[in-house]
């Protein structure tokens, strides 16, 4: 995984990130995921989570746009993020083998959970030579797939843009729900081959129908699977007065239709609420605890564990006001509801406008932070994150050099910090080939180029 952080001003834009990619068991701390998206205008772009598209690595598809099209210029950063959209599906589309084979892992992922969710409701019923609890256990696979699909049909539709939307006529096609639909029609016999294997043996048509309707909800709304990645185009379009943040998430081709959604747009603002923010992704809770005083997960833990305080207080009450069975009854009805509606109030303003609240300080001194200490917290904060995990008992995912970068109007995107895997004094071809000079800045003018008919 990653830790990735971008502090936004009315100046410039500050971008950090860490080294860290896991394969397997293994863990290495030299990846590039900090990039120029153009070489002459002030963009930039960071990515998390898989490291390739359809076996092109990303790294070498931002490289290879940045040759197409990195000297073009664009009013707004989302359209530089809608224009590498549409690069990555005219250049670089997979071929229809390459998208079953992606459909697969995904169905195969879909599955897999469900399965566990399977598994911890009928742990309870599982005794041997039992006729009763096989009969209980066998309508359990149904309800589970249809609470699955309940739960994420809650979500955005995925297919819902907001500011993906470019200049051209013409842009890459992205997934609708039609199509989808389609899609996995013409699929289950693969749908119906992975899910008997999933769950030891053959689903009836009803559950095969479950499964389907599943694999719909999942992928027609706002929920990445994990061969996701996460795009984060930051800095400025030529109509962009102060910078701007475009986060989005490309999570492969279905039917030749791009699952690509928008996660966040951040635009910093003259007046008002909007002149500066701090913004993480891929791995955010160690910072947003950092910021806000507690971290998404442990929020949300804090509000159920009172909600269900409350509800607990039903035998109190009880007890002390000698209540009947009936009155009883109605207590614990009224209580179980309020707790509900106080937990629904919490999550959907509440907490957030606390977590706002904590962070006003912060967000007013970032909104004037001059760039060197911008891109100083945002290599602290992820640095922050590396320190946690090295403190936890769980594998270390986030961690290596910390890539750090400045984007500003007027001076482009410039390095602050960058990891190399080469010495530039053994390399001075390199600079010659790329900037026609030694040294490079900075640097010494040792092991100096040779002579131009020089066979080496």
């Amino acid at each position: 995984m990653t830790a990735e952080v971008a502090i936004l001003n009315r100046g410039a834009v500050a971008l950090a990130t860490d080294s860290a990619v896991t394969i397997g068991q293994k863990t290495y701390t030299t990846e590039n995921k900090l990039f120029e998206l153009s070489r002459t205008k002030p963009i930039g772009l960071m990515i998390y989570n898989s490291l390739d598209f359809y076996n092109y690595p990303w790294e070498v598809l931002i490289k290879d746009f940045r040759t197409a099209n990195g000297d073009k210029s664009h009013s707004y950063v989302s359209d530089w993020a809608q224009t590498f959209v549409d690069w990555l599906y005219n250049n670089r589309k997979p071929t229809v083998k390459l998208q079953d084979e992606y459909f697969r892992k995904v169905v195969e992922e879909i599955l897999r959970e469900a399965y566990h969710k399977y598994l911890e409701q009928i742990a309870p019923l599982r005794t041997k030579n039992s006729r009763s609890n096989s009969k209980s256990i066998k309508p359990i696979l149904g309800n589970v797939l249809r609470d699955l699909s309940e739960e994420f049909a809650g979500l955005r539709s995925a297919s819902r843009l907001e500011k993906l939307s470019g200049l051209k006529a013409v842009h890459a096609p992205l997934l609708d729900e039609t199509t989808l639909r389609a899609y996995i029609d013409t699929h289950g016999k693969v749908i119906s081959d992975l899910a008997k294997e999933q769950f030891l043996g053959p689903l009836d048509e009803e559950e095969q129908a479950l499964v389907r309707n599943l694999i719909f909800d999942v992928l027609a709304r706002h929920r990445p699977t994990s061969f996701s990645t996460g795009l984060v185009f930051a800095g400025f379009g030529e109509k962009n007065e102060f910078p701007a943040l475009h986060h989005l998430t490309i999570d492969g081709l279905f039917s030749d239709q791009l699952r690509c959604f928008e996660t966040q747009y951040y635009s910093v603002g003259q007046s008002g609420a909007e002149q500066g923010t701090v913004l993480s992704f891929a791995q955010p809770n160690v910072t947003r605890h950092f910021l806000y005083g507690v971290d998404e997960a442990l929020d949300k833990r804090i509000a159920a564990h009172f909600a269900e305080e409350i509800k607990d207080l039903k035998t109190e009450i009880g007890l002390k006001l000698n209540l009947g069975s009936k009155r009883l009854k109605v207590l614990r009805e009224a209580l179980e509801q309020g707790a509900d509606t106080i937990l629904q109030r919490y999550n959907a303003k509440a907490g957030a406008d606390l977590k706002k609240e904590a962070f006003a300080d912060t967000e007013e001194m970032v909104a004037l932070m001059p760039k060197q200490e911008m891109a100083d917290l945002a290599e602290a904060l992820v640095n922050i994150t590396i320190i946690k995990g090295k403190a936890s008992s769980d594998q270390e995912t986030v961690g290596g050099p910390v890539d750090v970068a400045i984007i500003s109007r007027h001076e482009g995107f410039v390095w602050i910090k960058r990891k190399h895997y080469f010495d530039p004094k053994y390399n001075a071809r390199y600079f010659w080939r790329q900037f026609g000079q030694w040294p490079p800045v900075g640097a010494k003018a040792q092991n100096a180029p040779r002579a131009k008919d020089d066979p080496l």
